[in-house]
């Protein structure tokens, strides 16, 4: 009796052992790829040579400021020459915002098959401040004086077999000089 329950426990251990990996099938690719991005501010401003913070001129914005802004940010498909921008994904987050700021949307992986040359695909953002709730209410505009964007290009790669991708970073203060 004590070696048959001692063959039963074996044998449940056994059937309750995951496969090994080369006798599992494959994981299949998620239909969705997540992108989380984590947004600063890099406060101070550009004097033509080199950048300047120890002034105070355009520092981070406060709580209270974000308080009232919106975030609008897109996931472009990679450029072409002579065609415009074809976002892949655009989203306004009406506020208040807080600091990290971190935003985290979902693209179909559909959206990125069939792109030209390596996987990547730029992201932009602006912190709208007090204004540009909606893409309705931003109508043409892009930016305003006091607003704060992306001033240069940031990428996320998504190749083939990728679930998720992570991304850092930085806003500017528009304009980026005092005397513009």
């Amino acid at each position: 009796l004590r070696a048959a329950a001692l063959f039963l426990l074996f044998a449940l251990a056994i059937l309750t052992l995951p496969a090994p990996a080369s006798l599992r099938p494959p994981a299949m690719p998620s239909d969705t790829v997540t992108v989380t991005v984590d947004i600063s501010f890099h406060p101070g401003w550009h004097n033509g040579n080199e950048w300047v913070v120890n002034d105070n001129t355009f520092p981070a914005p406060t709580a209270e400021e974000l308080a009232t802004a919106n975030l609008d940010i897109k996931l472009s498909a990679p450029y072409i020459a002579d065609k415009a921008a074809t976002n892949l994904y655009r989203g306004v987050v009406p506020g208040p915002l807080t600091t990290p700021l971190r935003h985290v949307f979902t693209v179909p992986r559909s959206a990125f098959a069939g792109s030209r040359g390596p996987p990547m695909f730029p992201v932009s953002a602006v912190v709208h401040m007090g204004w540009g709730a909606s893409v309705e209410a931003m109508g043409d505009e892009w930016i305003r004086r006091g607003d704060w964007h992306t001033d240069r290009r940031f990428q996320v790669e998504v190749g083939e077999g990728v679930d998720a991708v992570s991304l850092e970073m930085v806003l500017v203060h528009y304009p980026l000089r005092k005397t513009d």
